[in-house]
Formats: structure tokens, sequence, C-alpha cells
């Protein structure tokens, strides 16, 4: 990120609206800098050091340029000795901070940070950071805030209040945060993944793509953008376009990186080419510090007939907080195969109970049940009976399912109005339950909360329908015991389910500031 909007350097090296013929290497390095220029930056700062040497306001622009090419390594050897400096040591002091966050030394950065936290509003935004890496949420949010407070048009704070809002479930809050940011730094390659982050989380793709487009333009090397872009082109079913970008990102940043390792294993495996996902997720040596590998790993694993080998790294997903349907669906089954049936249904339980649960699931569900001699047992079979039938709604649903991953949320909330209007769907909870969700999507709050209220009814203890129902009245109401109180029994059902989290956190935000 542009780190300093005082535009501290351009006021030491006199900058000015004069051409490039006769410009100083150095006050030209600036000026890219300040216009989000990097590489260019990075070649005249080169030539400015071999004519000049090492002065401490070239090793100070230098630090800088570093930061913002995310060379933390650099940045940490050119501002630690500055910190004497009468003119650069402040600044220097901060942005060294900002190095060792950055290099993933949280106690360290705030260590450097001392006393100044509230300096600048950037040493704010790096403290933030570091309290939230050391787990200490409650000191990020009063330093969050009274950062904003201080410091209100710094875009680093910006872009954590923003995150904050996200995480909150106000997408439109979020988006708001995201353009006065991009006004006040409109070449900062943060603020522009900033501002796709949002727009993914509206399923507004075409805006998430150009977004990542003007970072890229902003930091060729954005592992974030490169990859943005793979992941929206493989889930909007483009592959060919998936890989490009892979690729591309694989010659930018050396094939290194466990999220890119990560998605090319998925591309393999979801193309059945089983032993290349394994030779490919091997690539990454420590599965603890990417947890997410533990599942691709587990899945390959199963698929490829390596039974003790799948359960090992499934249970490592798991015990690690992950969450995913799929991995539920095969731990369970793996678990079951070796007569471990409690164990199994410990994992398959809350994807059975789901009302969008698929004959599989179900299939197993009902033979779990049978081993342990569970009540449930007529139910769940009854349950996989009627969907082995065929399901006379699926063409719609498919392309209701396809309406919400596009965010077309119009076209979605038409399509699950017609399927209500036929009587024999009425008591479908799936139907119920997703046209509430698209009904809050497309700001109709308290018709949702009609037809959440229905799905509960026919479903009150399903996690799903009660995250749903409390969220509806929440964004209908505002602050409600009676909403806290559906969020709370799912999250407590699926304690690592992130949305539910993100909606428990709001709520329990949202009562925290009515209480005050």
């Amino acid at each position: 990120m542009i780190a300093n909007r005082f535009l501290l350097v351009a006021a030491i090296l006199g900058l000015g609206a004069c051409s490039d013929i006769g410009v100083p290497n150095s006050d030209k390095a600036a000026q890219f800098l300040n216009e989000g220029d990097i590489a260019a930056a990075k070649i005249s700062i080169r030539n400015a050091l071999k004519t000049n040497g090492k002065t401490p306001e070239l090793q100070f622009l230098n630090g800088r340029i570093a930061l913002e090419d995310e060379n933390p390594e650099l940045a940490k050897s050119e501002f630690s000795e500055l910190l004497d400096h009468p003119e650069f040591g402040a600044e220097s002091r901060i942005y060294l901070a900002q190095a060792h966050l950055m290099g993933g030394n949280s106690k360290l950065a705030l260590e450097t940070l001392g006393q100044a936290s509230l300096s600048s509003g950037l040493a704010a935004a790096v403290a933030v950071g570091a309290y939230l890496a050391e787990g200490n949420s409650d000191k990020a949010v009063t330093m969050l805030d009274q950062g904003l407070k201080t410091f209100p048009d710094t875009p680093e704070l910006l872009i954590l209040d923003g995150t904050r809002s996200l995480q909150l479930g106000d997408a439109v809050k979020a988006g708001k945060i995201g353009e006065r940011a991009a006004s006040l730094a409109p070449n900062d390659a943060d603020v522009a993944l900033f501002q796709a982050k949002v727009a993914l989380q509206k399923r507004d793709f075409p805006a998430a793509n150009a977004h990542f487009d003007r970072a890229l333009e902003l930091r060729p090397a954005s592992q974030v953008a490169l990859l943005g872009k793979a992941a929206v082109a493989y889930d909007n079913g483009q592959r060919d376009e998936a890989l490009k970008w892979l690729k591309n990102a694989s010659e930018k940043l050396g094939g290194a990186g466990a999220p890119m390792i990560l998605l090319n294993a998925q591309i393999a495996f979801d193309d059945g080419q089983y032993d290349e996902a394994n030779r490919i997720i091997q690539k990454i040596k420590d599965y603890n510090a990417f947890p997410e590998a533990y599942r691709m790993a587990g899945l390959i694993a199963a698929k490829r007939g390596q039974k003790e080998q799948a359960r090992a790294h499934l249970t490592g997903y798991f015990r690690r907080g992950g969450e995913n349907l799929a991995a539920r669906a095969m731990l369970s089954s793996l678990l079951y195969e070796t007569g471990q049936y409690r164990e199994a249904w410990s994992y398959l339980k809350p994807i059975a109970d789901a009302p969008n649960a698929n004959p599989q699931i179900l299939t197993l569900a009902h033979a779990v049940t049978t081993k342990l001699s569970l009540p449930a047992v007529a139910t769940y079979q009854a349950r996989a009976q009627k969907l082995a039938k065929g399901d006379p709604n699926a063409e719609q649903m498919v392309a209701a399912e396809k309406a919400i991953r596009t965010g077309k949320w119009g076209d979605a909330e038409r399509i699950y109005a017609d399927l209500l209007s036929n009587p024999a769907n009425a008591a479908d909870v799936v139907i119920v339950n997703n046209y509430a969700n698209v009904l809050m999507e497309t700001g109709k709050h308290g018709q949702a909360v009609k037809y959440a209220r229905k799905a509960h009814q026919l479903a009150p203890a399903n996690p799903t329908v009660q995250d749903t129902l409390g969220w509806a009245m929440f964004k209908a109401e505002g602050f409600s015991p009676e909403a806290l109180k559906h969020i709370s029994a799912a999250l407590e059902a699926q304690p690592n389910n992130d949305n539910i989290r993100s909606h428990y956190l709001a709520l329990a935000a949202a009562s925290s500031t009515q209480a005050n």
C-alpha cells in the first residue's frame, strides 16, 4: 500500500509539474510511487542510488517503494538505519513497524511503534493490524475507532473499517467506505483490492474483475489480484480462463504460494485427475500453515484409495476449524467403513439435517443411524427415498442457484416466487428458506422475515434456517433478543460456519452498542 498520504517524500524532494527532462531519478521515483507505478519507481530509485549513493532521503524512499512492492525485508533494512535521523526517524519507525507486520511479526511491530501508535493514521492502522494478528480484538477495535476519529482521511484505516463492515454483513456500508478510500487514494492497489472484495461479497463479478484489473495495473505481481481473477473465472465455469490466470500468477510469483497451489490442485481434482492433483498439493510443505490443504489432500487421498491417509488429513482439517460439506461427507463415509459409527455421525449429522441434503448424504445417514439404533432412522430413509424418485423442481432450482452465484437476485426472486406459487412446494423448507434469503438481497426485509418464520416452523432445529430467521429479523428491525437467540443457536450447532459466525458478531456488536 502507498503508505503515507501526506506525501512527505514529495515535499522533501520538491516535486513539481515539470517534464522528465533533467528531473533527478529520485524525484521521478517519488512521483512514480505517488502515482502507483511501482515498476517505474523501482527503476528510478535504483538509478538514483547508483548516481548519488546511499543518502538518508534515498533510503527512506527506497524503503517506501519496498513496502509497496511487498518486500518487507528490504524495507526493514532501510528503515532500521534511519530511526535516529532528525528528519526521517519518526516516520521510519512507523514504516519499520509496518514492515515487521507485513513480515508476520506482529509483536515486534507493536514494540517498534511503542507510544507512536496514534501519531498518524498509518501508525494507527499498523497497530490495529498487529492487535488483530495477536488475537486482541478488543484493543484492535478501540484503536480503529480512535484512529478513525483522529485521522478520518486515512485509506488504511478506511479499509480496516470497511473490512469490519463486511464482517458484520453490511456490504452496502463497506462499498461506500471503499468509494471514499478510492477518492482519497485512486492509485492505491490495496484500495482496489478491497473494492474487489466488496464486489465479490455482492456477487458482482464484473465489478470485482474491474477492481482486480486496476490493482494489477498498480501492482502487476499482486498475488491477491492474480488469484482473484483466477477464482472468479473458475467460479463462473471458465476453466481455461482460470488456468490462464494461474499460469500468469505462477510466472510472476515463481509458482509459489499455498493459495495458488490449492486452486491448481482443485482444478485437477474436479477434472478427475487425482494423481496430478496429488502431485500439485504436495508442493505445500506445511499444511498447518494453510489448513485448507488438509481438506484438499484428504479428498484427493480418498479418491486415490488411500483411505487411512484421507481420514488423517480430513480429521486434521476439522480439528483446525475447517468447515466444508464435501469434506464432512467423505470423512463420515470413511469412518462408517471402519465401523466408527458414533464418530461418523458426529461429522455427518449437521449436513444430514440440512434441508437440502442430497440422496447420498441421506442414504449414509440412514445407514449410520441404523447401526446406532437412533430414532431418526425412518426419517432419513423417507427423505432419501423421496429424493430418489427425482425432483420435479430440479431445473428451476439449478437456474436459481446459478442466478444467485452470479448476483442476479431479481432472477432468483422470480424463480422462487414461481416455485412457491405451486401449493405442492409450500412445505419445502429449502425453497422457503432460500426465498427468504433472496428477499433480503433484494431489500424486501419484511417479506424475508415472513418466509424465514415459515421456514423455521417447518424446520425449527435446523441451523441454516435459524440463521436465516435471525439475520432477516436483524436486517428488518435491528437488534432484538429473539434475533440473537436464533443466530446463537445456529452458531452453537455449527461453530465453524463463517457465515453464521459473521452474523453472530454483527448482532453481538449491535447489542453492545444498544447497551451503551
